[in-house]
């Protein structure tokens, strides 16, 4: 899927000790399946197929600070959203409609790529709009 220069600026704008596990982040992700693309969304970095689904959480460069990755039914609260299975335990649910992984290093991510493309796809697959 193509990159999004906006995104690209964010990035750049970023200086962000974690740099490496975010373009990582959002490469899987993009790849994940056909139907997602990426924007600037609630000033972040964004995932979209009908709707937008996905936004990074990205602590300051103070640190080498974890990146999260936001999961989420859009805007508008949906309480009764599906669960995607999620055999790796990577989702930390915040509400009934949202979840958050947080990945440590670009071996965390590495370890986990294949289960978090796999919750990509669930996810959109749960989500009616996509």
């Amino acid at each position: 899927m193509p990159q999004d220069p906006k995104v690209d600026a964010w990035l750049a704008g970023l200086n962000h000790p974690q740099a490496e596990v975010i373009a990582e982040l959002r490469r899987l992700v993009l790849d994940a399946d056909p139907r997602v693309s990426e924007g600037i969304k609630w000033n972040a970095g964004s995932f979209r197929a009908a709707d937008w689904f996905g936004t990074f959480r990205v602590v300051g460069p103070k640190g080498p600070a974890p990146v999260q990755l936001v999961l989420h039914r859009g805007v508008k609260a949906q309480p009764d959203a599906p669960r995607p299975e999620d055999p790796a335990g990577l989702l930390r649910w915040q509400g009934p409609d949202r979840a958050v992984i947080t990945f440590v290093d670009l071996s965390f991510v590495a370890a986990h790529a294949a289960a978090l493309q796999t919750l990509v796809r669930a996810w959109l697959d749960g989500d009616p709009r996509a």
